[in-house]
């Protein structure tokens, strides 16, 4: 991995730490409130980006065996949305469809 990677990745990873914090602090509607409003200021390609990522992580997620009863249901409805994103004719995996 090169430099540039690792320094990309660390820096994707210290946002979500931060992320985190603020779900330890926040209600859930305070923090979707505040992601909403500023992810709508970003450009729509982006916007689209993220969502995928979302996508994918979810789909990841729905796949964990790091889990308790206190994440059990967070699993659970992340298996719910996988389920959603599958088609007839097989998984649609990756990124969001572009219209």
């Amino acid at each position: 991995m090169n430099d540039a990677k690792l320094r990309d990745d660390q820096a994707a990873s210290q946002a979500i730490g931060t992320l985190t914090d603020y779900v330890n602090g926040w209600s859930p509607d305070q923090l979707a409130k505040v992601i909403l409003e500023r992810l709508q200021r970003e450009h729509r390609t982006l916007q689209q980006s993220f969502w995928s990522a979302i996508k994918m992580a979810i789909e990841g997620y729905a796949e964990t065996e790091h889990f308790d009863l206190r994440n059990q249901g967070a699993r659970e409805w992340a298996k719910e949305v996988k389920s959603l994103t599958e088609s007839p004719y097989g998984r649609s995996p990756g990124r969001l469809p572009h219209y």
